[in-house]
């Protein structure tokens, strides 16, 4: 750090480093727990444990054994980056030019999308899907950085994967 310093004349490599950790730890941290909380309530009401979105995951991993590299890439990688880059820098931004950049109607707006898109079976389910949304959409209102919420997501995305890989070994 201290050879950073002499170099840059600055810490704010460090600064920023320590402020994009702790919003991507919150940012994980409330997704999460806003998850596990639906989740909880969807096994509860329709003894459910997994969205419908996840179910075809886990029935493509296990149909086909080459194509499962492919689908990793694509669930950690590809759909963040791409969803993350449509609903929240295209879609939030241009919804706030057409109401006259009121944040919250462009966060619900990408929200209920970003939720009715993925695929759900039960009201609980599509909750789950929106509430992600929701709070996507707000912490990239909030710190408008559009790496920290592809960081986020795939991490979410990696979480949700790890027991269908652990399944289909």
């Amino acid at each position: 750090m201290k050879l950073f310093k002499k170099i840059t004349g600055t810490t704010a490599f460090k600064k920023n480093s320590d402020i994009f950790s702790k919003r991507y730890l919150a940012g994980i941290g409330i997704l999460l727990f806003s998850e596990y909380v639906l989740g909880m309530l969807n096994l509860l009401v329709s003894g459910e444990n997994q969205t419908a979105n996840n179910t075809e995951i886990t029935k493509l991993f296990f149909q086909q054994n080459s194509i499962r590299l492919t689908m990793i890439l694509m669930v950690i990688i590809f759909a963040p980056i791409c969803e993350e880059l449509f609903f929240r820098a295209l879609l939030i931004k241009t919804i706030k030019l057409k109401f006259w950049n009121i944040n919250w109607v462009a966060i619900l707006i990408a929200g209920v999308l970003f939720g009715v898109l993925h695929s759900s079976d039960t009201i609980i389910s599509a909750l789950m899907y929106i509430t992600m949304g929701l709070i996507l959409g707000t912490i990239y209102v909030k710190y408008d950085n559009i790496k920290l919420n592809i960081a986020i997501h795939a991490t979410n995305n990696l979480i949700a994967l790890i027991p269908i890989l652990v399944m289909t070994r």
